[in-house]
């Protein structure tokens, strides 16, 4: 299995040792997406995740918390891969909505909820720009709360970029959004490019809150996490809809009673050898 990241865990060191190693590694995956910094404590045998906000529950914060559901994901594959099992708290205390996350690791697998450390580990398909894909994705994602559309016809994907756009109406005009991308492997120094997919993911959630920014996070690390391991040369570019007017917009045309988070474009990356 490949390793999400290479670095020296203390195997043998102490449990502090062993926790602020994962720390160091946590904090190089949280700059992927943009947001409210992310700040770790050690509090014990007890690594806390905190969203760093100034009491205001403002775009950063929900993009802060998406961020912190995408690195406990990868952090969480990373325990996995030094022997360790992952044991993640979401919001264990609700009256600091700061406080995100517990993560504790054990040695063997105590008695503890599957759905939160569900990871599914698939062969790649034969077709990877096929029906496959979503398929895949859905099987693999690790809350419920979580539903993801998909889009083909260019006129159907233009009016979802559209959208709440100041005012402009849902035509065909085409729309480029603010895309952030994530390369799945993580360095691929022989990409020369990148193939669209001719598709557009909705990742939406049942209610609109912190615990659905989260899982919305956790399925977009899953989401690597999985490509990653199946050696899948997908790039992703990722439409925050960071506007509220926006997101609302395309959740009343485009989901059934849900709530827009996501819109992820995914592509082919090109590489020398192909």
């Amino acid at each position: 299995m490949n390793s999400l990241v290479d670095f020296d865990f203390p195997c043998c060191g102490t449990g502090t040792q062993k926790l602020s190693s994962l720390i160091g590694v946590a904090k190089n995956m949280q700059e992927l997406l943009p947001g409210a910094p992310l700040v770790y404590r050690i509090s014990g045998d007890v690594i806390e995740i905190h969203v760093q906000s100034n009491g205001t529950f403002d775009e950063d914060y929900r993009l802060g918390i998406i961020n912190s559901g995408l690195v406990i994901s990868r952090l969480r594959r990373v325990i996995e891969d030094v022997g360790y099992v992952p044991l993640v708290q979401s919001f264990p205390n609700m009256l600091e909505p700061n406080l995100i996350a517990f993560v504790r690791i054990a040695k063997q697998d105590p008695v503890h909820d599957f759905a939160d450390s569900k990871h599914a580990v698939m062969e790649p398909v034969s077709n990877p720009e096929g029906e496959a894909c979503l398929l895949i994705l859905k099987y693999m994602l690790i809350d419920k709360n979580v539903m993801i559309y998909e889009y083909t016809r260019p006129a159907q994907v233009n009016r979802i970029l559209n959208a709440g756009r100041n005012g402009r109406d849902n035509s065909d005009q085409t729309i480029v959004p603010e895309y952030w991308s994530l390369s799945l492997p993580f360095s691929r120094p022989d990409a020369i490019g990148r193939q669209s997919m001719n598709r557009l993911w909705l990742v939406s959630t049942q209610f609109d809150n912190a615990i659905s920014w989260l899982s919305a996070g956790k399925t977009l690390g899953s989401l690597m996490v999985f490509c990653h391991e199946g050696s899948w040369p997908y790039q992703f570019d990722i439409d925050l809809v960071k506007e509220t007017t926006r997101r609302n917009d395309i959740s009343r045309q485009f989901t059934a009673a849900g709530h827009t988070q996501l819109l992820l474009s995914p592509g082919l990356i090109k590489t020398t050898g192909h």
